[in-house]
């Protein structure tokens, strides 16, 4: 990358949030070109891909920026250089990185400049501090809703919150996790990262990926680039091949007139179109001709929702439905909300479904409802954003509880109090309380029971394990995680 990782070498107190982020974003757009059909990614270009990424890791990292550019937190360069070389191997391999490979990989590079044994700076729980190997975690003796910082948890530690020492996966039970080396095949999973390199997780265990040749009917994934044809792996098919399912082509493809289709590639201005992701960047999908269109400028009517890049729909400017509203600027902080899905620029927040605002953190005073980070809750009666009760048994705060736990008999205007997540076969009358990696089912006329998602490869009808996406054809859905469906245009 050249001069793109200056400063990543050394501790990295004058790097910025904003530079961290040019260079993931780099790092993130670079197997575009080589691992996709470009034509069907949402991006015009390189250049746009890193724009629009890097925009999205800054706005995620807002209350770190805050607390970097105060002095309250730094970003660590040896961690975030390591970072960058876990992205540029997952690249490589044409692999997605997920919410949680992106945390493990890339989050230890942001420190509280607190060292330990002292209460932390910036208020962020789980935030790295002292020497790099320690987290800031609840204290009882650092002073209400402080944290202070400790020594991250070793192998056999419980934890959940707070991630794992250096080499460590935070594996188990929800209600019962402890610190553990990655593991080898058959081990069980939740991410693809709680596996040993070269392992994904399929439906719970590591495995490694299926050969093309290979059975893959209930067996995982194929390779990036091949495909389950007839219960076999083989070479996922290439444009103006024959296809039952978008599943048969080539990422950034798709079946064209499911069951009896073609493999192609997103259409031109005019063609004709099954959903945002079939034209091309810059298109939309308009329903009512069923052909591509240009995406419209802010105070045009949306199409389907969508506008051009940097606009959103506003649909409560035309009386409310998709194609109703009118496409309006993302307004900027202390300006009215978007009735929209974005309701706001990058970084903020809709403040009590009125006004655009920055998050609040830990401690900070919350005059109004939904203004504190994410993760937190203003309390109803201090006003201030707290963390969810930790502890089951505890009333639940806002019909919410921390890691591990769900709020049990919340419904009907009730209180409520926190419970342990339930495990895999527990009755769930109430359609949550779930843990990780499981849904609630009804199993029969009678009853809902705790079953585990669908993993990478299987079949599925609306919801996947996590970090993978159900993607649905006429008669049946299969839960897929290719790098080029987290950058396909419109929306899955």
């Amino acid at each position: 990358m050249g001069g793109a990782d200056a400063g990543a070498g050394g501790q990295g107190a004058s790097i910025s949030v904003a530079t961290a982020c040019g260079q993931i974003a780099a790092r993130l757009c670079a197997p575009l070109g080589a691992c996709c059909d470009v034509a069907a990614l949402r991006y015009l270009d390189s250049a746009d891909c890193q724009q629009r990424v890097g925009a999205d890791c800054v706005a995620a990292s807002v209350d770190i920026a805050d607390g970097v550019q105060d002095g309250l937190g730094l970003i660590d360069g040896p961690r975030l250089k390591a970072c960058l070389t876990a992205l540029d191997a997952a690249g490589q391999s044409c692999l997605a990185v997920d919410g949680a490979g992106m945390k493990a990989a890339c989050w230890p590079m942001f420190r509280d400049s607190a060292a330990r044994g002292a209460v932390c700076k910036a208020g962020i729980v789980g935030l790295r501090c002292g020497d790099g190997a320690d987290a800031c975690t609840f204290d009882d003796g650092a002073g209400e809703d402080a944290l202070r910082c400790k020594a991250l948890p070793t192998a056999g530690a419980a934890c959940g919150a707070v991630e794992c020492a250096a080499g460590l996966r935070c594996i188990g039970p929800a209600d019962a996790k402890t610190c553990q080396p990655p593991g080898g095949s058959a081990a069980p999973c939740d991410v693809d990262a709680d596996c040993a390199a070269g392992l994904q997780c399929q439906d719970g265990s590591c495995a490694a990926p299926v050969a093309d040749g290979g059975a893959c009917q209930g067996k995982g994934p194929c390779g990036a680039l091949s495909a389950c044809l007839g219960g076999v792996c083989a070479a996922a098919k290439d444009q103006g091949a024959g296809c039952a399912m978008d599943d048969d082509c080539l990422p950034g493809l798709f079946c064209a007139e499911v069951l009896a289709g073609v493999c192609k590639g997103p259409g031109a201005e005019g063609a004709p179109c099954q959903g945002h992701a079939s034209c091309l960047p810059g298109l939309a999908c308009d329903q009512a001709s069923g052909t591509c269109v240009a995406r419209p400028p802010i105070g045009a009517l949306c199409v389907g929702g969508a506008c051009q890049g940097g606009a959103g729909c506003d649909h409560g400017a035309a009386g409310g439905g998709l194609d109703a509203g009118k496409c309006a600027s993302l307004p900027a902080e202390a300006s009215a909300c978007l009735a929209s899905e974005t309701p706001c620029a990058g970084g903020l927040v809709c403040v009590d479904g009125k006004v655009c605002g920055a998050p609040l953190a830990l401690g900070a005073a919350c005059p109004h409802v939904g203004a504190c980070q994410p993760g937190l809750i203003c309390h109803p009666q201090q006003k201030l954003c707290v963390a969810p009760p930790a502890v089951a048994g505890q009333p639940c705060l806002q019909g919410q509880c921390g890691a591990g736990l769900y709020c049990s008999g919340g419904e009907g205007g009730s209180q409520g109090v926190c419970a342990a997540l339930l495990q895999i076969g527990s009755a769930c009358p109430s359609g949550a309380g779930c843990g990780e990696g499981l849904t609630c089912l009804q199993v029969d006329s009678m009853q809902s029971r705790c079953v585990k998602l669908p993993g990478a490869g299987s079949v599925c009808s609306f919801a996947c394990a996590p970090g993978l996406t159900c993607k649905t054809t006429i008669e049946k859905g299969t839960c897929r995680r290719r790098l080029c469906m987290h950058h396909a245009g419109g929306a899955e």
